[in-house]
């Protein structure tokens, strides 16, 4: 018999049969939650696709915070990294050789006072697949092949005035197989 995903199960009758709520020192078949540390790198188990913004990074998210709202030309989205223009925005994924392909939108946000920054996506020591400039007004939505991938670095150039914060989103970037 197939086991059915726990939501609210109430766990009035412990005297019955065991239920998969109640730990265990043995594996159970569910897999863990997403994000759990006890995950491989860049893996989630039997998911067709991921949520980077859910993904640990390697060495922090160094300059970028995750959000659960942006919003790029009058569009809302859920799930996003944001950045201000520096250098020092990087961040970078270990992707486990696990995934085929990156879709993200990339744009400056429409609260953000400068309008203009740079954005580079690589993999491994390969060219970078997505390096364009990104304006207020103009996301650039991208699908970018990271099949056999190890390492997936983003960053922010430094093309903004420092007098000015910009607020540079990749938004709902999804991890694919």
């Amino acid at each position: 018999p197939t086991e059915e995903p726990t939501t609210e199960a109430p766990s009035e009758t412990p005297s019955e049969e065991p239920t998969t709520e109640e730990p265990t020192a043995e594996a159970t078949t569910e897999p863990p939650a997403s994000g759990s540390p006890s995950l491989d790198p860049g893996s989630v188990p039997d998911s067709k696709q991921a949520d980077l913004t859910s993904l640990t990074p390697v060495d922090g998210l160094d300059g970028f915070t995750v959000t659960s709202s942006a919003t790029l030309n009058a569009r809302d989205y859920g799930s996003a990294f944001v950045t201000g223009c520096s250098d020092e925005s990087y961040m970078e994924f270990n992707l486990g050789r696990a995934w085929e392909t990156l879709e993200f939108t990339a744009g400056i946000d429409d609260d953000s006072p400068t309008e203009e920054a740079r954005i580079s996506i690589s993999v491994d020591d390969q060219p970078a697949p997505f390096a364009q400039a990104v304006s207020l007004g103009k996301p650039v939505v991208k699908s970018i092949s990271v099949k056999g991938a190890l390492r997936l670095r983003i960053r922010v150039e430094d093309t903004c005035s420092f007098s000015q914060e910009a607020l540079v989103v990749i938004a709902a970037p999804v991890l694919k197989r």
